[in-house]
């Protein structure tokens, strides 16, 4: 499943009344374009915790640091995707989970937005991934389960099932070996009619798409 932040990023207006390099408070200030902001400016820039709300029902609340989402916050869409973890200049940076109103989640190391190294996908039909992720795919050593008992565990790569591993099925049955792109390759006659392993493939991946921090454009 793909996913994308807020299109354009966290564009924030600026007021030139607030030009100073001191630290001030401001409460539910709102900005030209409809914005508001409640929280703490450095310079006329947003830097320390603070919460602004866009015009669209867009929200995030956290840390900021020049204009720029930095250190622990959540960014909230109006239609009820979040995005919530550690933020570096604006961007998913470190842990971090990705949640959407139809059930699908994802919880992992980000780096610039995207997902690498270990971590966990659970998608609308309840089937659930937990493994490696490199640039933004499924992608190395992994295990997946389906929500009818069925159970693959061994190697990715680009989302698909590619590599040796074991599947075992509800009824207890076991298949282990070599599989290419989701269809197993032995020399049993059910392998030689491609037998697919279906759902194995999470449609779109989980590709982070924007940066969302950015205060510029």
């Amino acid at each position: 499943m793909e996913y994308e932040m807020s299109e354009g990023g966290n564009k924030i207006p600026k007021s030139n009344s607030m030009a100073s390099e001191s630290s001030i408070a401001v409460d539910d200030y709102t900005f030209e374009e409809g914005a508001t902001y409640t929280g703490i400016i450095k310079g006329n820039k947003r830097s320390g915790k603070g919460t602004l709300t866009w015009p669209n029902g867009d929200k995030y609340s956290g840390g900021w640091e020049n204009d720029l989402f930095q250190g622990l916050g959540t960014f909230t869409r109006a239609t009820g995707e979040v995005f919530e973890g550690s933020w570096r200049q604006g961007k998913l940076c470190g842990q971090g989970k990705v949640s959407y109103p139809n059930g699908y989640t994802l919880e992992v190391c980000f780096e610039e937005d995207v997902p690498q190294g270990p971590g966990r996908e659970v998608d609308i039909d309840g089937k659930v991934y937990e493994g490696e992720f490199k640039d933004g795919s499924k992608q190395g050593k992994g295990k997946m389960t389906w929500s009818d008992g069925k159970m693959y565990e061994g190697e990715f790569s680009e989302n698909m099932i590619h590599g040796q591993g074991k599947l075992v099925k509800p009824d207890g049955s076991c298949y282990e070996g070599t599989v290419f792109h989701n269809h197993k390759a032995d020399s049993c006659a059910e392998s030689r009619r491609g037998m697919e392993f279906t759902g194995g493939r999470t449609e779109g991946g989980t590709r982070a798409s924007s940066t969302t921090g950015s205060s510029t454009g």
